[in-house]
């Protein structure tokens, strides 16, 4: 970061001071902080007083996080903002039904923003593309996919006030990313185990079937 004064509206901070608030991990490039100030300002957020925060976990590109009840709310400074509706997409996978009630085999959410003279705007998210399965994904998966639906919807209804602005819903760890990975590792892996016992067990019934003991030919098999 260039070695200047950063002014918001109340104090100057110094680059170094800037991230102990702002990125205290130290996860960010020099590059990237000032790209999140820049965009801070430009959006008249202020970080310092936690209306936005700059998140990066490992190599990830760091992101400008916000909450979802600020989308709504800075949405609302558009005089043709008409408000939203949210909802859920349950299961099962080839007919999949939209609800207004969290309830059923969860596939995903949507979100329509209203805007007075103009078609609404909708976005829709999958549940698998979001979830970890863990924390809040895994105690409450409803609220949080409906988060990234309402957030994704606002974002693509007003893309000069939110544009590079994402939910923390939106944003997974690498611990959680590798999670996901291994689940998906663990699960290939048990159905080759069933595979090959499922096929253990087909073998002994067609031993038994022909009364065959230790001196089982493999051609009986074929």
């Amino acid at each position: 970061m260039v070695n200047q004064l950063v002014k918001t509206d109340q104090v100057e901070l110094l680059p170094d001071e800037v991230r102990k608030y702002i990125d205290p991990q130290g996860h960010g490039t020099d590059q990237e902080h000032q790209f999140f100030l820049a965009l801070c300002k430009a959006r008249n957020l202020n970080p310092f007083v936690k209306d936005v925060y700059f998140i990066k976990y490992g190599n990830m590109q760091a992101a400008t996080v916000i909450a979802v009840d600020t989308f709504v709310a800075r949405s609302m400074d558009h005089s043709i903002y008409e408000g939203y509706e949210a909802g859920w997409i349950v299961g099962p996978e080839d007919t999949p039904t939209r609800t207004p009630d969290p309830f059923g085999y969860l596939m995903g959410a949507w979100c329509k923003v209203m805007r007075i003279g103009m078609v609404p705007c909708e976005a829709v998210v999958r549940f698998d593309a979001f979830s970890t399965g863990k924390n809040r994904w895994k105690s409450d998966p409803f609220g949080m996919i409906q988060k990234c639906a309402i957030a994704a919807a606002h974002r693509k209804a007003f893309p000069k006030t939110f544009a590079h602005l994402y939910g923390q819903e939106e944003i997974n760890t690498p611990d959680e990313k590798d999670d996901k990975k291994k689940t998906r590792k663990s699960k290939e892996k048990k159905g080759a185990e069933g595979l090959e016992s499922t096929l253990d067990e087909k073998m002994e019934e067609v031993k038994e079937k022909h009364h065959l003991t230790g001196e089982f030919q493999e051609q009986e098999f074929d």
